[in-house]
């Protein structure tokens, strides 16, 4: 690990974990918004608010990407909090690593406004964007991504849509709302802690049943080629490794990335950790060898 990613773990273990979800929600989004601003943005990124349905979206890019094509973001933050600006560093480094621009989208967040709300957003947002796209989606997000390819499938299948996205890359997804498998792990997490996701989990869910929502649990054939990553010492990572031996199982093209060490999201540090631009380029690197 570098010194740069050993002080950064240190400092999230200190505040993020202990702290964050102790606090009301509107606190919650502040902190976060804040903290955002410490992940450089490179130079040369060009970020465009725009709208996607009836959403705003940023979209972000680097010189020299090809148009004809697009990554969908949809980003963490426990279905409560964040939003692009947070995601603005590691959505230029993917654009890099892709060759495309990259869209992160505004979703609607819990507790006001519950599940379906983010999956209805991330499809009419998939739909506006009439070129070959990618999904994408980190923790909360990356729920929200595979519960939107899951219906964008099943629309297909009905006959409702004819578009379906070119791939899937997953990081550190949330998958299993019963929070069964998270319960399980017992090794360190800098990041995560149980009150924050049962926080999120029921704002997010409310009186449904967890299971019955968990993509985790969703028939998983007929989904597109996907990646997952996750770190070793995070509390999600046995839902991660759970996710991608269902999906080969399904007979869906999937593959695991386990990154030593690290922490939960690393990724959102790219340009400021070595270990997380690395993991935002080889996440664009198979992103772009399936578009």
């Amino acid at each position: 690990m570098s010194v740069r990613a050993a002080v950064t773990r240190a400092s999230l273990a200190a505040t993020v974990q202990p702290v964050l979800w102790r606090y009301p929600v509107p606190v919650q989004r502040r902190v976060l918004e804040s903290t955002g601003l410490a992940v450089p943005v490179p130079r040369d990124a060009e970020v465009h608010q725009v709208r996607l349905g009836d959403r705003r979206a940023e979209r972000v890019s680097v010189p020299g990407v090809d148009e004809s094509r697009a990554v969908l973001h949809l980003h963490g933050g426990a279905w409560m909090t964040m939003s692009p600006r947070t995601h603005r560093p590691m959505a230029a480094h993917l654009s890099r690593a892709a060759g495309c621009p990259v869209f992160v989208l505004d979703q609607r967040l819990a507790p006001e406004h519950p599940y379906p709300a983010d999956v209805d957003d991330a499809t009419a947002a998939f739909d506006a964007l009439r070129v070959p796209t990618a999904l994408t989606g980190d923790s909360a997000g990356g729920a929200c991504a595979l519960l939107t390819a899951q219906r964008l499938r099943d629309r297909a299948r009905d006959g409702r849509g004819d578009r379906q996205p070119t791939a899937l890359g997953l990081v550190s997804p949330a998958t299993d709302f019963t929070m069964r498998l998270a319960r399980a792990y017992t090794g360190p997490d800098a990041v995560l802690s149980p009150q924050w996701m049962r926080q999120g989990r029921d704002a997010y869910l409310g009186t449904l049943d967890p299971r019955t929502v968990s993509p985790l649990h969703q028939e998983l054939a007929g989904l597109p080629p996907t990646v997952v990553h996750w770190v070793s010492d995070e509390r999600l990572a046995p839902e991660s490794q759970a996710l991608v031996d269902a999906l080969v199982a399904a007979g869906v093209e999937a593959e695991g990335v386990r990154l030593p060490g690290l922490w939960h999201d690393v990724h959102l540090f790219a340009g400021l950790v070595p270990e997380g631009t690395a993991a935002v380029a080889a996440l664009g690197a198979w992103l772009r060898a399936r578009a």
